[in-house]
């Protein structure tokens, strides 16, 4: 765990997946360690949540499978569903065999993503359409970014069964 302007070069080596919870992405030389890590095979996994990646570089807006957008906020009433999940996705592909059903996640708010034309792949939506989970490749590695938070914040996906092997398979 480290503030995501703080990693060094060291700090990535061996690693496949490099988690981004409710952080800005780095700038300057952390950011370049960052992108050149990705394109050699990382997986950057984007969580914004209510405070992160709100400053994105021209650099970060060049790769990045979706703009991030405000906070949406569907708490009022009984909430959001997923509604789809591409099982043809490497990350949910496990799950087609066992026929998981995410459509009894209950997700209250989430982040606004609008996703890169022609690049990116929505591999999650909501109920209302809404982008859950956007994914682009980016050299021989990928980055996605998910609408909700990691903690029961924002959804009920940590105490749901399917939380645990989501969690691994990323």
């Amino acid at each position: 765990s480290r503030a995501s302007d703080a990693v060094g070069a060291g700090d990535l080596r061996g690693r496949t997946l490099i988690v981004l919870n409710e952080s800005d992405l780095p700038g300057g030389a952390a950011g370049q360690r960052l992108l050149a890590h990705i394109r050699n095979g990382a997986m950057l996994f984007i969580v914004p949540g209510d405070r992160g990646s709100l400053g994105v570089t021209p650099e970060w807006q060049a790769v990045l499978p979706a703009r991030i957008g405000t906070v949406v906020d569907r708490s009022a009433g009984r909430g959001g569903r997923w509604a789809s999940v591409d099982f043809s996705n490497a990350l949910f592909e496990p799950f087609r065999a066992a026929r998981a059903d995410f459509s009894s996640v209950t997700v209250s708010r989430y982040r606004a993503l609008e996703p890169v034309p022609d690049s990116a792949q929505v591999i999650a939506r909501l109920d209302d359409g809404a982008p859950l989970l956007v994914e682009r490749p980016v050299g021989a590695g990928r980055i996605l970014i998910w609408a909700g938070t990691l903690d029961p914040a924002w959804d009920d996906l940590p105490f749901h069964p399917l939380w645990g092997p989501f969690a691994h398979q990323l």
